[in-house]
């Protein structure tokens, strides 16, 4: 945990003087299992399902979606900084991937506003399931096998249904 705090002052301190390395942002990466980003948001095609949250959500519901998260392979998206702070945002997502005396969350929080935008995510918590153009997408406090479940049964897109199904298979949640 010292570690931890130390790591992020010093990446805090780093960010606001503009003298961060790579080597200070990739250990913060790995520290609160951030998925390395691509170079640009561009290069970086989305994924096939993606969970859209906010974290201003309540804490125990974080938790379950990092570990549904987890357990079926679908990235947890957020727009932005929380409180517009790196520093903030990073305890967060410390607090939320490590519950006390419970096992570590085994999962990553990604911030890509492009795809709130692609997908038009207004509301969170929104599951956005694709298939190139076809798009369905699941929004409230459901969770995430249970949305794909919906998906998968009542998607009037065969292509996005075959999706939902296939993670659903991928992981037994059949």
């Amino acid at each position: 945990m010292k570690t931890y705090l130390l790591l992020l002052l010093l990446i805090t301190a780093s960010v606001s003087a503009n003298t961060i390395t790579p080597l200070e942002m990739a250990r913060m990466r790995s520290i609160l299992h951030l998925p390395t980003p691509a170079t640009s948001f561009q290069q970086k095609a989305p994924p096939q399902a993606i969970l859209f949250i906010s974290l201003g959500m309540p804490l125990q519901a974080l938790r379950q979606y990092a570990r549904q998260s987890a357990t079926l392979g679908v990235p947890l998206v957020i727009r932005g900084l929380y409180h517009h702070s790196l520093h903030v945002t990073g305890e967060r997502v410390f607090t939320i991937l490590n519950p006390p005396h419970q096992p570590k969350i085994k999962s990553g929080i990604e911030i890509n506003p492009l795809w709130f935008r692609t997908y038009a995510v207004h509301v969170v918590p929104t599951l956005v399931v694709a298939n190139g153009f076809h798009i369905a997408r699941v929004e409230g406090n459901i969770p995430l096998s249970a949305s794909l479940h919906m998906i998968a049964r009542q998607s009037r897109l065969a292509s996005v249904r075959k999706v939902a199904v296939a993670i659903l298979e991928a992981h037994h949640e059949k």
